[in-house]
């Protein structure tokens, strides 16, 4: 009975006391407190009792938690645990929400004992129900590692302790994806299912050897290291071959050099890269050992100087206990011990009082150096109000051979930050989570992530932390954002299983219609909610900084705060200042482009269309097909990407983009059994729909739903099936790009960057039109009713220094807009329905006329009185007047009419 597996059953357990969380509530009152009316008979929870532990009570020398209570269908029924046996064999250590079963690991014969449960409902009916184990017999040999170089043609097991599991692993010839795989105690695999391995020396050096063994198929295998580029980045990993002479295009080695110092197989490797460059030149040379860290069970390469606390494979031999003399042992389990070195608050931690694999090896603790103390085995320290550093120190003992251990360790202050676990009602809270891999505090933002939409956001600022709010219902909470008119974004976790995988997936969003219901996990100090027949908890993991849901496979003891971080709800106690802005803003150069996800797009507004590789990098779409004429030929450059449109449809959009002055379809369909892409000047068969919950355009063709989207080491957009990809980072999205932008298409004139796309909303812009005075640019004032000039009305300038931004407001109907400058604060429209039939005026209230901007004639047209903005080329006039629709393209005696048009800033 692994550790592993009863955590994950005693999270099945939480799963069962929170069992129907996601019903229909239909009118209830959500806010209510949880239901106590009782809908369940105490023989329904015999069986969920029953369901939970027939299965996982069995032989094993591992101790197990079981749970004090479940609820079925929102009633709770009470467990009291017994057991029976021989004296010594198992105790029980009950607490308040759990019963510890601790199992005697010295017996020197297998003992059965009974594990009873007594069940007690609400209304005081009892049942009972009894579970038969077995305690085996403690193992008579031990690993003892080599201290010397190993001998050719002996056999060794490749082995490590791995503390964080409290379990003994050996290599088992074979692989587990890029690691070398081990034995796994839950299937009641020991050191007898570990594969031998030999050493070979290698010709010509002295204390170097080849690591080989035989595999299950009677080949002989080499271990190897190389340093190879995949998923995006360069990795050091471990592989298996048939010979030392098969070489790749990465660095690798067969040769391992026994270290007289670390008493452990090192291997050397020439031309280490790094990083997420596939082509980086720069290389080194770096030195490892067979080994892992956190809370993994198998064997990777990692560098040297990263061997402190991490768990290290050694070449053992079995034998006999009973031959092991104390200074062995006592020097063996030196070598495994290890202390947890950086808290953040309050330290309540267990410290291990007897050896792991030698239990006759007794250990003492006390505190060399700062403000602790360690009173039966406990190591307590008080939350400080600065950084502390306390040493404390280990006296291990075995007879008469004694060695200590010392173990530094720092506490960071938590003042600032209360941790909720029963939330208020409609009460502002935080979330964050601490990124233990970054060493930081991330919180979360109340948006998805402008990078990879299919995971929240977070800043490592709480001055940027959104204020959360949670809903009482029946077995725990809803937590929501609120985003503009108080509209609640629930938190929503589903899990999917995707088409011929064995395996389910994950998704977190926000959404205004879907909510989950949340309850926190004691065990495992979590956010956990049900999602079908799993349990999920929110949180991230490895270095990622995005929040994600995780299955309840990833549970467990060893890997909370280590591998995986959970979010944690809070109430900030002191908020950030704001993060300072850059400095001369805009100054001294290009700001740095920056994308921001569309969650709402509008017709007929100008956006980039992206996706993102796993690896970070972001294609956006170029405008034009690949070579191969089936997908949509992708960019890395920001610059040469090509704005798309949505044109609204019956049942949704189409989506276009502007080749030129051209409206150019980008269709979906099939082809001879094929799913292609294609651009049409047509009317298009495909319409699509906008995905809310991915926020993705999806189209259904031969009843299978697609998404826009891509795979691999592709540099296209293709169909996507939604139900097979769409967990991806490779989903295209909306965005609006600020800082260093695309220049869009139609050249560069005197008045600068001239548009041919129709203008983003809320984007800065200048009005421009070209005369016999030059370029001239709305300057924001106004005197008369008619005219856009400088002398009085709305005037012009020659000084593009001296102009005034305006800005466009999108309408109801695609492709008109209100447009608008900002006097001051004060939002001020300009209305093309003046007193004159030429008339502007302003005003601060939004007006009833609309401007239409037509692309292919470059006007900017009142959709009441179809007049359009522009002056006369030949003229001097240093103004902006409208001119009647049919005057645009011609002349008169002053020249041709020049359309006034929106331009860069």
């Amino acid at each position: 009975m692994k550790k592993l597996l009863i955590g994950i059953l005693a999270t099945l357990a939480c799963f069962a006391c929170f069992a129907g969380c996601n019903k229909d509530k239909g009118n209830e009152n959500e806010s209510s407190a949880p239901s106590t009316e009782q809908t369940a008979s105490v023989e329904d929870a015999k069986k969920n009792v029953k369901a939970l532990y027939q299965s996982s009570i069995g032989t094993g020398r591992f101790d197990y938690e079981v749970v004090n209570a479940v609820n079925v269908a929102g009633v709770s029924f009470s467990i009291n645990w017994t057991v029976t046996c021989d004296e010594g064999v198992v105790t029980l250590e009950k607490g308040d929400v759990k019963t510890k079963v601790v199992v005697n690991k010295e017996l020197t014969e297998n003992k059965a004992y009974t594990l009873k449960a007594e069940i007690t409902a609400p209304d005081g009916t009892k049942a009972e129900i009894e579970f038969e184990g077995v305690v085996e017999q403690a193992p008579s040999v031990v690993p003892q590692a080599i201290t010397e170089a190993p001998v050719v043609g002996e056999d060794y097991l490749l082995y490590m302790y791995q503390a964080q599991k409290h379990q003994d692993l050996y290599f088992v010839g074979k692989m587990s994806g890029f690691y070398l795989a081990t034995t796994n105690a839950s299937n009641g695999e020991t050191y007898a299912d570990a594969t031998n391995v030999q050493v070979e020396a290698v010709t010509g050096k002295t204390n170097t050897y080849y690591l080989t063994f035989t595999n299950s198929l009677n080949t002989k295998q080499y271990i190897g290291v190389t340093n190879t580029y995949n998923n995006g980045s360069w990795h050091d990993n471990v592989f298996l071959a048939e010979s030392t002479t098969s070489e790749g295009t990465d660095p690798y080695t067969f040769e391992f050099e026994f270290s007289a110092e670390y008493k452990t197989l090192i291997a050397t490797l020439e031309g280490v890269k790094s990083g997420k460059d596939q082509n980086v030149t720069e290389t080194k040379t770096v030195s490892y050992f067979l080994g892992t860290s956190g809370g993994y069970y198998t064997f990777g390469v990692m560098p040297v100087e990263e061997m402190e606390g991490a768990y290290v494979g050694k070449l053992v031999k079995m034998v006999d206990k009973s031959t092991i003399q104390p200074a062995d042992k006592v020097a063996s389990e030196k070598s495994v011990l290890s202390v947890q070195d950086t808290f953040t608050g309050a330290v309540e931690l267990d410290l291990a009082v007897k050896g792991t694999i030698y239990t006759d090896v007794a250990i003492n603790w006390e505190v060399k150096d700062g403000v602790a103390t360690i009173e039966n085995g406990k190591l307590t320290i008080a939350n400080p109000t600065a950084d502390v550093n306390v040493v404390i120190k280990a006296t291990l003992t075995c007879e008469n051979v004694t060695e200590t251990v010392e173990f530094p360790i720092t506490v960071h202050p938590s003042s600032d930050i209360t941790v909720v676990t029963a939330p208020v009602a409609d009460t502002a809270y935080k979330m964050y989570i601490y990124q233990a891999k970054l060493g930081k505090n991330l919180y979360l933002t109340g948006t998805t992530d402008s990078a990879k939409p299919q995971f929240l956001g977070t800043n490592e600022s709480n001055y940027y932390a959104a204020d959360v709010y949670a809903e009482v219902v029946e077995s725990g909470y809803k937590f929501y954002f609120k985003g503009e008119s108080n509209v609640k974004s629930y938190i929503y976790v589903e899990t999917y299983k995707q088409e011929g995988k064995n395996y389910f997936s994950t998704k977190i969003s926000l959404s205004t219609e879907k909510s989950s219901v949340f309850y926190y996990n004691t065990e495992f100090s979590c956010w956990c909610t049900n999602t079908g027949d799993d349990i999920c908890f929110i949180g991230t993991y490895s270095t990622f900084n995005t929040v994600s849901a995780s299955t309840s496979h990833y549970m467990t003891e060893a890997n909370m705060g280590t591998e995986q971080f959970p979010v944690v709800l809070a109430t900030i106690n002191k908020i950030d200042e704001k993060p300072a802005e850059p400095e001369n803003p805009g100054q001294g150069g290009e700001e740095e482009a920056t994308a921001t996800l569309i969650t709402a797009p509008t017709a007929n507004t100008a956006y980039h269309f992206s996706f993102t590789r796993d690896s970070g990098e972001t294609y956006y779409f170029a405008g034009s097909l690949n070579s191969a004429g089936y997908y949509l030929q992708g960019t890395t450059d920001v610059a040469k990407s090509k704005e798309v449109y949505l044109e609204a449809t019956t049942g949704g959009y189409y989506l276009y983009f502007m080749n030129d002055t051209t409206k150019t379809y980008i269709e979906m369909y099939r082809n001879n059994g094929y799913t292609n892409m294609k651009l049409t000047t047509t009317t298009p068969a495909s319409v699509y729909a906008y995905n809310t919950e991915n926020n993705t355009l999806t189209v259904t063709l031969d009843d299978v739903l697609y998404f826009i989207g891509s795979f691999g080491t592709n540099d296209n957009f293709r169909p996507c099936d939604y139900n097979k990809y769409i967990s991806s980072n490779f989903v295209s999205h909306f965005y609006t790009i600020s800082g260093t932008v695309a220049p869009d298409q139609g050249g560069e004139e005197e008045g600068g960057e001239t548009l041919n796309s129709y203008p983003v909303a809320g984007k800065a812009y200048n009005l421009e039109a070209i005369c016999g005075s030059g370029t001239i640019y709305f300057a924001g004032t106004v005197g008369g009713s008619y005219k856009l000039e400088t002398t009085g009305r709305i005037d012009g300038t020659t000084n593009k220094a001296n102009a005034t931004a305006i800005y466009f407001e999108a309408a109801a109907t695609a492709g008109e807009y209100y447009i608008y400058f900002m006097n001051g604060e004060t939002k001020v429209y300009i209305d093309g329905s003046g007193t004159s039939t030429s008339g502007f005026k302003f005003t601060t209230t939004k007006p009833t006329d609309t401007w239409v901007v037509d692309l292919t004639k470059k006007a900017i047209c009142s959709k009441a009185t179809g007049r359009f903005m522009g002056t006369q080329s030949e003229s001097t006039y240093t103004n902006i007047s409208t001119y009647a629709a049919s005057n645009i393209g011609g002349t008169s005696n002053y020249g041709a009419y020049a359309n006034a048009w929106f331009v860069a800033v």
